[in-house]
């Protein structure tokens, strides 16, 4: 098996910048501490990919992945620049986890719901976060 060493980043929905990427500041390093009330106003869940298409329009390349986070979230797309290692392939049935919260963004034409949480390596490319064992979808994620 390979090993990669990555670089695990906290991300802030407000310092995305979806023309090119992260803009600073986009990571908690140490300066910055959030209450646990903080925490809690975060909606991160767990849920299947039903879904996954090319995102045409996207100057990066992009995957349209579409989540089912249980009964009471429902289905959320997101437009993720994750094609390095994932495809429709390897990405439909997968569970990933995802901020269920954020207000909807458009993003080269698609209207992105939901940010699907992964580790960002050095060079930028995307490792998901998933659970070790299937669960059931909408499970909070603490």
């Amino acid at each position: 098996m390979e090993q990669r060493k990555l670089q695990t980043t906290v991300i802030f929905f407000n310092s995305l910048n979806y023309e090119g990427g992260l803009s600073a500041p986009f990571f908690l390093g140490g300066e910055m501490e959030i209450t646990y009330d903080d925490f809690k106003k975060v909606k991160i869940k767990l849920g299947t990919v039903l879904s996954v298409e090319k995102n045409e329009k996207a100057r990066k390349p992009s995957l349209v992945v579409k989540v089912d986070f249980g009964k009471d979230i429902g289905i959320k797309q997101s437009s993720a620049q994750i094609t390095h290692y994932y495809s429709k392939e390897n990405l439909v049935g997968k569970q990933v986890i995802g901020v269920c919260n954020f207000p909807t963004k458009n993003i080269a034409g698609v209207v992105s719901e939901v940010l699907i949480l992964g580790a960002i390596e050095k060079d930028g490319k995307v490792v998901l976060v998933h659970p070790s064992q299937k669960a059931e979808n909408g499970l909070d994620i603490a």
